[in-house]
């Protein structure tokens, strides 16, 4: 996937060996699609697809759902683009097992102002086909499909709406309460029925972050834990399955786990440099990007030292590390897009803009 060279540029690390499938995968799409340019991917936390999207000629975002063994695919439309500065990471989403999917189309009305229409797909079925939701919205908001694929929550502002996707219609909405400066939340849920929501970041001085959980069937939503910081700024990244976050503190140089639920540190992880990219991967383990640096106490400041341009760490959760292997390229410009297999994951190189327009620093 590359953002200007119209080259897609995959690295698919091996957690024990090494097998590359996401060129030729998309060498395929390019050749059927006629898409001018790649610019974006995501491969199911379990399961066999991937997400790919890219700009044809006329400069349009289209998006597909390719399965990664037997090619079969399924078009998603007219996805948000660079055009109306949205992220096409914040506009689909997986459930856990990879074996539902859902997506925000974009769309014009006849004055030409841009709405977003939620759709859904069920991707057990041999021939998965697009179900379209009642729901739409004038911008694309953060939300999270269930594990066996029964509702998709959306967050908008402090308001979470549940929807049916048997039925494409909403099941109810309610409101939480504003929570400082938190620029946004992580949708994840925790089981079909309890739904976690985890802050992404937040800038205040030691930031005390609360982690709530909604209760689908009282519909009612109340603080579970908490994740403090003595320090300013606090990087938050949720696991697949809501058991566990990744916490990011010392601007991002320093790593620890905490509980899912209660916000407790359960390790700490060695040092690896400024985390500019992070994935929980299967089998309790963390993958991080980062490049070489090291905070200051004194000055608050995490400066930049020798070391190579990027670097991929693996690790257990409880601290272990278990690879570490140089990139050869900045990691400003990569980003960790999925584990397609148990023994793979997959990046994308060169992407520095696209990182920007995902809406912030990391991934």
């Amino acid at each position: 996937m590359s953002n200007r060279a119209g080259v897609a540029t995959f690295l698919a690390a091996a957690l024990i060996g090494a097998a590359s499938i996401a060129g030729v995968l998309i060498a395929k799409r390019r050749a059927a699609e006629a898409i001018a340019e790649f610019s974006f991917g995501l491969a199911a936390p379990e399961g066999e697809w991937v997400f790919v999207s890219g700009n044809n000629a006329g400069g349009d975002v289209r998006g597909w759902l390719v399965h990664r063994k037997d090619g079969r695919r399924l078009a998603l439309g007219r996805l948000p683009g660079r055009a109306f500065q949205e992220s096409l990471y914040h506009a689909f989403a997986f459930s856990r097992e990879g074996t539902h999917a859902a997506w925000f189309t974009l769309h014009e009305s006849s004055f030409g102002k841009p709405h977003y229409r939620l759709n859904a797909t069920d991707l057990s079925l041999r021939s998965p086909a697009v179900a379209r939701s009642e729901f739409q919205s004038q911008s694309v908001p953060s939300f999270a499909v269930s594990p066996a694929g029964g509702t998709i929550a959306i967050l908008e502002g402090s308001r979470i709406t549940v929807i049916d996707l048997a039925k494409g219609k909403p099941r109810f909405s309610v409101n939480f309460p504003p929570v400082g400066r938190t620029v946004s939340h992580f949708l994840v849920y925790a089981d079909d029925t309890h739904l976690r929501l985890v802050p992404r970041q937040q800038f205040e001085p030691r930031p005390r972050q609360q982690i709530l959980e909604l209760d689908l069937a009282t519909r009612t939503i109340h603080a579970v834990g908490a994740i403090e910081s003595g320090y300013s700024g606090l990087f938050l990244r949720a696991s697949h399955d809501a058991a566990t976050i990744l916490a990011l503190e010392r601007q991002r140089t320093e790593i620890s786990i905490r509980d899912g639920r209660t916000g407790r540190r359960l390790s700490s992880l060695p040092p690896a440099g400024k985390v500019r990219s992070a994935l929980f991967l299967v089998g309790k383990r963390v993958a991080l990007i980062s490049f070489s640096a090291e905070f200051n106490q004194r000055t608050g400041v995490a400066t930049k030292v020798a070391g190579p341009p990027g670097l991929l760490t693996l690790f257990d959760v409880d601290g272990r590390e278990r690879a570490r292997i140089p990139l050869d390229t900045s990691a400003g410009g990569a980003v960790l897009e999925g584990q397609p297999t148990p023994q793979t994951i997959l990046l994308a190189l060169n992407l520095r803009d696209r990182i920007i327009r995902a809406g912030g620093w990391w991934r």
